[in-house]
């Protein structure tokens, strides 16, 4: 027997014939034996980003994750701007899904944004979005790196102008209080005037700046009016909200000792005083240097060689000291040779009077400059109402494990005379 039919809308029972209702005159839908197929609104309707706009999002802006805020994915875009796009990780790995159509909305839909591609387009589109990521990630990495650091510059560039113009108490006036603590406003022009570079400045050039525990470091090369170029490095440290320099390293040259780059001489060229100096050895430090058969040495210590003038020659108080110092990398004291040289500072003026920091700087040894480089401290002071100048030179192994110093001292009198048997023992020595 047929179901009763009955009239949607007042509720009267109905024929099976029946076309329209009898009492309220309503048309009667026809039964169907399929289940009712659910209408579909507007806003259930399925939309689709622009494929090509997520592409444009995730090549440019893809390492702060502006292309998945796009497609609604809040929360991975957020995490992608912490990170930097994973540190570019993340952010490849998206591009390679967005050119293969494997990247999806928030609703799972996938972006197309190209159709059937091919295996070989497939392949073009990945090395495409790697080489793209390569150029803007890291493009995008280095102007970060530059806006970081711009606050280390603008103290450069501004002490540079003030030498530039004659204003030697303005450039000063950039340099931080443990500078100006070690070096009085004389000591820094007479350091200034030994390097034109400095004063006559036509242009710097600054390609490494690095920020490490609230301290700067940078790296460049000065160009003088008359176009000599001058290699330099500043260290700064961050004082009352800005940027002060902290050291200045010229080049390898002065502190009293003028290298010789020509050391390395054949036999045939050596002079007759030659046969005069005694080779020394020290294999368990490794290194090994001459010195004159009218000096001797005193090992005074772990890892320390002194050498000095003999008692009856007028270079009795003048001594020149090897230390070999382990880094804390090697369970010693000392990271770096800043430190070292901190503290050596430390030490002159406050075991000695009228102490001075005459010059600081970069120094190569000599024997393999390529290899070795060190800084230099030139010192001047009293000690037990006798006048001495010293020069102190660091040294750090390539192998991280010892730090080298060098260290020639004399009576300021004498100082002169011994500077070139210091030189030509400094000029000797080979650290292996």
């Amino acid at each position: 027997m047929d179901a009763s039919k009955f009239c949607r809308h007042c509720g009267n029972n109905l024929t099976e014939d029946a076309q329209f209702c009898s009492k309220c005159g309503a048309p009667v839908e026809t039964n169907s034996s399929f289940p009712q197929i659910k209408k579909s609104y507007p806003n259930q309707e399925i939309h689709q980003k622009s494929p090509l706009l997520v592409l444009i999002l995730g090549l440019f802006l893809g390492v702060i994750g502006i292309h998945r805020i796009y497609v609604g994915k809040i929360y991975t875009g957020l995490l992608m701007l912490i990170t930097l796009g994973g540190l570019g990780i993340w952010y490849l790995v998206d591009l390679i899904l967005i050119v293969t159509n494997k990247f999806e909305d928030k609703n799972g839909n996938s972006i197309q944004l190209t159709q059937n591609p091919s295996s070989f387009k497939k392949a073009l589109l990945v090395m495409g979005a790697v080489f793209a990521w390569l150029l803007v990630f890291v493009g995008t990495i280095f102007i970060i790196v530059l806006l970081l650091t711009s606050g280390l510059i603008y103290s450069i560039n501004h002490q540079l102008n003030a030498l530039k113009t004659g204003d030697i108490e303005k450039a000063y006036s950039y340099t931080s209080k443990d500078f100006q603590k070690a070096t009085s406003l004389s000591d820094f022009k007479k350091f200034i005037d030994q390097y034109p570079s400095l004063k006559n400045n036509k242009g710097a050039f600054f390609n490494e700046r690095i920020i490490e525990n609230n301290v700067g470091f940078v790296k460049g090369t000065l160009t003088a009016k008359d176009g000599a170029k001058t290699p330099v490095e500043y260290r700064l440290i961050w004082e009352d909200g800005v940027w002060k320099i902290l050291n200045i390293k010229v080049s390898y040259t002065g502190a009293g000792i003028d290298i010789d780059h020509n050391v390395l001489k054949p036999s045939s060229s050596l002079t007759p005083q030659e046969s005069t100096w005694i080779d020394f050895d020290n294999k368990a430090n490794r290194y090994s240097l001459k010195y004159p058969n009218n000096w001797e040495y005193i090992k005074s210590g772990k890892g320390t060689v002194l050498f000095k003038g003999k008692k009856s020659s007028d270079s009795y108080h003048t001594t020149i000291t090897i230390r070999t110092l382990l880094t804390k990398k090697n369970k010693g004291q000392y990271s770096t040779i800043q430190e070292l040289k901190d503290d050596l500072k430390t030490l002159v003026f406050k075991n000695t009077t009228e102490p001075k920091l005459l010059d600081q700087g970069v120094m190569e040894l000599p024997q393999n400059p390529k290899r070795f480089h060190g800084e230099y401290l030139l010192f001047t002071y009293k000690y037990k109402n006798k006048e001495f100048k010293q020069m102190d030179t660091i040294i750090l192994r390539d192998d991280g494990l010892a730090f080298y110093t060098w260290s020639y001292t004399s009576l300021m009198k004498q100082y002169n005379s011994d500077l070139p048997i210091a030189k030509r023992m400094y000029e000797s020595w080979i650290i292996y």
